[in-house]
């Protein structure tokens, strides 16, 4: 309907969009619903087979049926029998003949009444042109589970369907095979070709059947004998756009397969070196985009960057490897990702935080590429220093979990030749990350280890961190030797410089207090520790040193100032989207709901907290400071059946209604 109203307001109507995006599809669609709108015809001229220009008029006239005479050239004929016609000429794959670009500008300036849809990988930039970029079509949400006929009505699920029915026409979207169905749409990126080839199989194949062969999607999904030979593969339709780069955009496209998830103009510079080959990053971008084969990244954040459809990045990585430059290239994507995360590094305890974590957001398909190609190519030193080096990234945007997994993957490696300081602090990390976690039997060796390397390296601020580690780690079996630890660590960072991870550790000594009950240090030590994060400008550790104060005020028995110090820490990490921050004020919330009588409230939010606990892979618990389990503690008073109810409310509810019952307990 938008199609028909652009065609309604201006006279050329260019479709743009890559190979199998569905612009033939699109513009057959628009053809047929404008037969009546068009009392001389409507005529589909397919440009596929033509590479010459001067072959456009040609073309056009043998459509229409116009014939060359003695006396009057072809051009003009065409445009004699065209100036009072209503006529709609549909031009189909257009982007070999852009430079015949004016001539369709001539014709619709000689015939008045003439209208041109055209479909192209690139716009025809002559005037009066109304440019529809043709998007993929929608496909499932994978996050979400969808009702049968909500899933239905989703088109890329129903262009499967279709197409399926034409192969198979008993095939039908039922409960078992509609999760295969919604995985193969989203893998395909919702383009309908290759959704259409995926769908041809379902003769002999089920959809889960489909699904499991599409890792080697392109080769998979070839076309019957009745379609154009440029659709019988996707990698036909790619193919046909990369034949019309020239020699440096193609080797700028196959180069820039090496990203995953998108990449910013920097990255392009430094990977894929195209002033190399004489082209300058923005230019070579910019021509891609506008021949279809990048798409810009709108998906969030200020910074530019560019994307590739993963259907047509498999098309570009097949090319870079034939091209013999893989294994330089993704030495040059490795190195690059490397420097950011170490860049990074330094920016994730300050004032510039939250910028340096939404640019590690935007480049963690990037950093996985990395690590993975450092497991298979036996480059582990580099894997170790990016996955160290992404240790706030970790846990501050809930991957905690992935980064212990990467971690455990890149140390199970064979890690002769890799440098101490490299094996220092990838298993300083892992400790690291096991204690955020609470997996404090697994976080106490590795701390040893990683503290004995430091130690051999003479790294005072990685001793200092280590020990904090392994203090952590030994809080709760003996609170005396982990204060002891504390102190140590705390004096290493001063003699450090007193760099704002010092606020841990002086955190880590309020946690021992607690289980000694002498508040009044703890509170002393937590004090000095919001100072140091304050001064340094990190708000979200600031966050764990006021909820701790909350736990400390709990503890004294004001539960007022508990509540107030709780629903800070509650908004403030719902606010910075760090969950792992999460657990602890409802942790402490239920426990507060408990101590003014209500176990039925504190089962509801403490099943919630450890619902959430469980996806994160672990978080510390209340026990760490000597508060007893609430689970126990709010079971005996309800009872089993009541308890199990509560529990159950608490872990079917969303993460937003359980913040909004904790705060609704905050206002009573």
């Amino acid at each position: 309907q938008q199609l028909l109203e652009h065609l309604a307001a201006s006279r050329l109507v260019t479709l743009t969009g890559p190979g199998g995006t569905g612009k033939t599809r699109l513009s057959l669609e628009v053809a047929r619903a404008s037969l009546d709108r068009f009392a001389d015809g409507v005529y589909f001229v397919p440009l596929s087979t033509i590479s010459d220009s001067e072959l456009l008029v040609i073309t056009l006239a043998a459509t229409l049926g116009v014939r060359e005479g003695p006396a009057r050239p072809i051009r003009a004929g065409l445009i004699e029998y065209l100036r009072d016609r209503t006529i709609l000429l549909v031009l189909d794959n257009f982007e070999q003949l852009l430079s015949a670009a004016p001539t369709v500008g001539e014709l619709l300036a000689a015939a008045p009444r003439l209208k041109v849809l055209a479909s192209s990988r690139e716009a025809l930039r002559i005037a009066g042109e109304q440019e529809y970029p043709v998007q993929p079509l929608a496909v499932p949400d994978s996050g979400d589970a969808i009702a049968l006929e909500e899933l239905e009505l989703i088109d890329s699920v129903a262009l499967f369907v279709q197409r399926a029915r034409a192969v198979s026409p008993a095939f039908e979207l039922v409960p078992d095979n509609a999760r295969a169905v919604s995985e193969i749409c989203m893998r395909l990126d919702g383009l309908p070709l290759a959704i259409e080839m995926a769908a041809a199989r379902s003769r002999l194949f089920e959809p889960a059947e489909i699904l499991a062969r599409l890792d080697r999607r392109l080769a998979f999904l070839a076309g019957g004998r009745d379609v154009p030979e440029r659709q019988r593969t996707l990698r036909g339709a790619i193919d046909w756009s990369h034949e019309l780069l020239d020699e440096a955009e193609q080797v700028l496209f196959r180069r820039l397969a090496v990203f995953a998830g998108g990449c910013t103009v920097e990255g392009v510079e430094a990977v894929c070196e195209p002033q190399e080959r004489g082209l300058d990053a923005v230019d070579g971008i910019s021509s891609l985009h506008d021949k279809s084969l990048l798409r810009r990244d709108v998906s969030g954040g200020g910074s530019f960057r560019v994307v590739m459809l993963e259907t047509i990045r498999e098309y570009a990585r097949e090319r870079l490897h034939a091209s013999g430059e893989a294994a330089d290239v993704r030495r040059r994507h490795a190195a690059f990702f490397l420097d950011l995360a170490q860049r990074a590094a330094e920016h994730l305890y300050g004032r510039e935080q939250t910028e340096w974590l939404q640019l590690l957001d935007r480049e963690l398909d990037n950093f996985r590429a990395v690590i993975g190609w450092a497991l298979d190519s036996g480059y582990v030193e580099i894997g170790l220093r990016l996955a160290a080096s992404l240790d706030r990234f970790w846990i501050f945007r809930n991957h905690a979990r992935e980064g212990r997994r990467h971690l455990d993957a890149l140390l199970a490696s064979p890690l002769s030749g890799v440098p101490l300081a490299a094996r220092a602090a990838g298993v300083g990390v892992a400790a690291e990350l096991a204690g955020w976690q609470g997996d404090y039997d697994v976080s106490r060796p590795l701390a040893e280890q990683s503290l004995a390397m430091y130690r051999e390296l003479g790294d005072t601020a990685g001793i200092a961190g280590q020990l904090s580690n392994l203090a952590y780690s030994t809080v709760m079996p003996d609170p005396a030797a982990a204060l002891e630890l504390f102190r140590e660590s705390v004096a290493a960072y001063r003699e450090a410089g007193g760099p704002p991870m010092m606020g841990e550790s002086l955190a880590g000594m309020a946690t021992a207090e607690m289980q000694f009950r002498r508040l009044r240090d703890a509170a002393s030590h937590l004090e000095e520790a919001t100072a140091v994060f304050r001064q340094a400008g990190d708000t979200t550790m600031t966050l764990i040193s006021e909820g701790l104060l909350g736990l400390c005020a709990r503890l004294e028995g004001d539960l007022t100032a508990a509540r107030r110090r709780y629903v800070d820490v509650l908004v403030g990490a719902e606010r910075a989207g760090t969950q792992i921050w999460l657990t602890m004020p409802l942790a402490a919330l239920a426990d507060l709901a408990l101590l003014e009588g209500d176990a039925e409230r504190a089962a509801v939010l403490d099943a919630a907290q450890a619902q959430l606990a469980e996806r994160l892979g672990g978080t510390p618990s209340l026990a760490l400071v000597g508060i007893p389990d609430v689970a126990d503690r709010a079971r005996a008073e309800l009872g089993d059946e009541h308890y199990e109810a509560a529990v159950a409310r608490g872990r079917s509810a969303s993460l937003e209604e359980v913040i909004a019952l904790a705060l609704e307990g905050s206002a009573a």
